[in-house]
């Protein structure tokens, strides 16, 4: 490629040039163009770059210009950048060897710099250099959460009164914590030490004994320590000295429930769904589980309906409108299958229908869906029959095929078959057959079986080739499976997706170099690059002994090639530095696998996936966890510097805290 000189120094003259016409509209250029500018010898130039790059989110490219303009012109700016760098990998030695140069190379005492300086030292547990750092950055400080931070260096070193000066000074400088009143225990708390916090709100309850407020904090950090007797005698005192506060109420329920203390968790529970001001669906769910668990069948079922503000009348049965009551029976029985309570939505759908002056198809397939939730496939097939007299729907007529199968009733259920094949429409089922029913809903072991009986009505087609070798692997019969991808793919061999199931198979039986010689060709050949599948080839070739090959295919994860000579003689593991990224992929990848979120990481390096997907994907998983950390990862989520790396190193913390 040839590009002319002048356009070359305009380049170097207008560093945005790089970024907004060749880096992002053509990329093709775009290591030319960096091997063109990479001996330029002006640390200026490259501290420009480390600010496009930054700008931009390439962080291992801003890192390495940074560093370039440091080896130019070693300014105490530069490293003090370089150090709150090392700080976002957590390379916390680095850092502190980067800020201690930063202030060596100052002509003044930076208050800011002393302080990250500070910080990064504790990390470290180097409490004793940290709280000479500390002085320096306070000298002219009255910032509140930096006296509570020195005071705590001061006390992890051993030094008691000076620590109680600085803790003094913290409580003296807060603005916005209530610390004159709730002590030091508000900073530990802010903080997430728990442990600590408590230790200090005990101390702040026997100054401030009735004051609803430092009680109610005391309670809450035992109640995070898990001790929940101890939690919750603070918030029944809390609640007696202020028995307005209604969140209170909830946790009180909270820490009963821990407790199985379930009719004494219910009253709590029901004071503070009832009496919040804003309707609160998670509350009602938690007072319907505890008045389950006490054997309170009939308020817990209303406590559920409630979820939706579903009201229940006084007198059920008997002040409702006759024409209503079986649409109120409809909406309680819905209620009660998002709740997963079977039997009462059964009996709610029963009541439904007998009040029901016609006979609503829709409520009869709601009705057998919820009896076969409960194994009731007799009841079941009752209901299917009155539900598809007129239907056309392929997928009830499957599942009234199954309820009659599992009943045991083998001619009648195959009837059914035969017309949900007939009437589908998107399944493809005329040729596969009713395992694509089995294998949409997710029984994989049924669809294995259906499958086999379709393969031998067409034993040539790729197809149904294909799908019998999916159902096997996803039933873990490996070998199997193995031997019916290599048959679809001798059918069809432009399938390409095919041959990574097949390499996926050969993998998991430990077949490295066959499973390498599928990935190969599945990533070579697919139309759209695919890191992840260059990922899976270079973790079989590396398991074969490849390592030169492995290599090259991590690299190949974003696209970076090798020269062609490059280590041709070499049998182990090439020893070129890969890119940074890529090395983060391959580690965060490799552990997030071993923990069994092989999907997530999947999702993870799917090129089109977003971070609004992420973000959707988290919050839909139903975890528990506590408000402050919600606010902290919301606010790391939606930091428009937060890549989907640091996205996925945060997620693998959070693996490796559950895991220990």
């Amino acid at each position: 490629m040839v590009i002319k000189n002048k356009k070359i120094n305009k380049l170097i003259k207008d560093p945005d040039l790089f970024f907004k016409d060749f880096f992002i509209k053509r990329p093709q250029i775009k290591d030319f163009l960096e091997e063109k500018t990479s001996h330029i010898k002006s640390h200026k130039y490259h501290y420009a770059m480390y600010l496009k790059y930054k700008r931009f989110n390439f962080q291992t490219k801003a890192e390495m210009a940074l560093m370039k303009a440091i080896s130019l012109n070693p300014l105490s700016e530069y490293y003090f950048l370089l150090g709150n760098r090392f700080i976002q990998k957590k390379q916390w030695w680095q850092a502190v060897e980067s800020y201690k140069k930063a202030i060596k190379l100052s002509d003044t005492d930076n208050p800011k710099w002393y302080k990250e300086y500070a910080l990064a030292l504790m990390q470290m547990n180097n409490y004793v250099e940290a709280s000479k750092a500390w002085e320096t950055a306070l000298e002219k400080s009255k910032d509140a959460n930096d006296w509570f931070m020195y005071g705590w260096s001061l006390e992890k070193e051993g030094q008691e009164d000076e620590s109680n000066e600085a803790y003094s000074k913290a409580i003296e400088y807060d603005k916005d914590k209530n610390a004159k009143l709730l002590g030091m225990g508000i900073f530990y708390e802010k903080k997430g030490y728990w442990i600590e916090a408590s230790q200090a709100y005990a101390k702040t309850v026997q100054l401030n004994p009735l004051d609803a407020i430092v009680r109610y904090r005391y309670a809450l950090s035992l109640d995070r320590c898990y001790k929940w007797a101890e939690a919750e005698e603070e918030y029944m005192t809390a609640i007696s000295l202020q028995p307005e506060t209604i969140d209170w109420y909830y946790r009180l329920g909270f820490v009963r429930e821990r407790q199985e203390k379930y009719e004494e968790a219910a009253q709590a529970y029901m004071h503070a769904a009832h009496n919040r001001k804003t309707h609160t669906p998670y509350w009602y769910y938690r007072l319907g589980t505890v008045l389950e668990k006490a054997g309170y069948y009939k308020e817990s079922n209303e406590a559920f309906l409630m979820m939706e503000k579903i009201e229940l009348p006084q007198e059920e049965n008997d002040d409702i409108p006759f024409k209503d009551r079986d649409v109120f029976f409809h909406k309680k029985a819905n209620t009660l299958v998002k709740s997963k309570q079977w039997w009462q939505a059964v009996e709610a759908y029963k009541e439904a229908i007998k009040l029901s002056d016609t006979d609503n198809p829709k409520w009869y397939k709601e009705y057998a869906l919820a009896l076969m939730q409960m194994n009731n496939y007799v009841e079941a097939s009752k209901a299917w029959e009155t539900a598809l007299e007129k239907s056309k729907d392929a997928n009830d007529w499957f599942m009234y095929g199954w309820s009659l199968e599992k009943e045991g009733q083998e001619d009648e259920s195959n009837e059914a078959y035969s017309k949900a094949i007939e009437y589908d429409k998107d399944k493809n089922a005329k040729l596969l057959g009713i395992g694509i029913f089995y294998e949409k809903k997710g029984y994989w072991i049924e669809a294995s079986q259906a499958y086999a009986k379709t393969v031998q009505l067409n034993p040539l087609d790729a197809i149904v080739r294909y799908r019998y070798a999916l159902s096997l692997d996803r039933c873990y019969k490996r070998a199997e499976a193995e031997e019916e991808y290599m048959t679809a793919i001798s059918l069809q061999p432009e399938t390409i997706d095919w041959y990574y199931r097949l390499g996926f198979v050969r993998e998991r039986q430990e077949k490295y170099e066959e499973a390498a010689q599928a990935y190969m060709h599945a990533a070579h050949n697919r139309k759209t690059h695919t890191p992840y599948w260059y990922y899976r080839l270079g973790a079989v070739l590396k398991k074969a002994g490849y390592y030169k090959e492995s290599n090259e295919a991590f690299l190949m994860m974003e696209k970076i090639e090798l020269p062609q000579e490059e280590n041709d003689e070499t049998e182990t593991f090439s020893e070129e530095p890969v890119e940074e990224t890529v090395k983060e992929y391959y580690s965060y990848r490799n552990y997030i696998e071993k923990h069994g979120y092989l999907t997530l990481a999947n999702y993870f390096l799917d090129e089109n996936t977003t971070k609004k997907d992420i973000f959707e994907m988290i919050f839909k998983d139903k975890v528990e966890i506590d408000e402050q950390s919600t606010k902290e990862f919301l606010e790391f989520l939606l930091d428009n510097t937060t890549t989907k790396l640091d996205i996925w190193k945060r997620l693998t913390e959070v693996t490796k805290e559950e895991n220990e």
